[in-house]
């Protein structure tokens, strides 16, 4: 087991982690589709990694969902995949 403020450090990083993940994914697809360019990534490989990250984050947010009845993260993980969020 580690200390709680080893837990508390590395909790702060893996967000600091996903923030910028979550940066760097946005400002190329935003400039993509400003600029109408191709990226370095196919639309398609842009959307799976975009589903990754969601599923991510909200798995490392509320857990896995391991032993929950009502089937909250799998709504969740549904919800983030299967009904995208659209952009602009």
């Amino acid at each position: 087991q580690l200390p709680q403020s080893l837990r508390v450090f590395y909790a702060a990083v893996i967000r600091n982690l996903l923030r910028d993940a979550w940066r760097r994914l946005n400002r190329e697809l935003l400039s993509a589709q400003q600029q109408q360019q191709q990226t370095a990534f196919s639309r398609s490989f842009m959307n799976v990694a975009l589903n990754i990250a969601r599923v991510s984050q909200c798995m490392y947010d509320y857990e896995d969902g391991i032993g929950v009845l009502e089937h909250e993260s799998m709504d969740r993980i549904y919800s983030l995949t299967a009904e995208p969020i659209q952009t602009a």
